[in-house]
């Protein structure tokens, strides 16, 4: 139970630390009269694939186990991770700057 509770908090502070760098990532990307529809669009997408990412764990760990569902999981995390280095355009400085 304790172990569990730990991990629970430590994905909370990921979440707590990773959601204002993504907002403000988008920010940087749009320019500000889109800044609405595409947050808009980027909760939706976010939404979708985190369902679509659920079921597919949960049709892994029911049909292949667990050790599969986790290493899948890994390996995707991964893969997007270095898609969004190479992929992410350089960000604009802000209007400001």
């Amino acid at each position: 139970m304790t172990l569990t509770m730990i991990v629970i908090g430590v994905y909370g502070l990921y979440h707590a630390l990773a959601e204002g760098a993504e907002k403000s990532l988008l920010t940087s990307l749009v320019p500000a009269e889109a800044r609405g529809r595409a947050f808009g669009l980027y909760n939706g997408l976010t939404g979708g694939a985190s369902l679509a990412a659920g079921l597919l764990f949960g049709l892994l760990w029911t049909s292949r186990g667990s050790t599969t569902a986790f290493v899948t999981a890994g390996v995707l995390a991964g893969l997007s991770a270095l898609l969004l280095v190479v992929l992410l355009p350089r960000a604009r400085p802000p209007a400001g700057a």
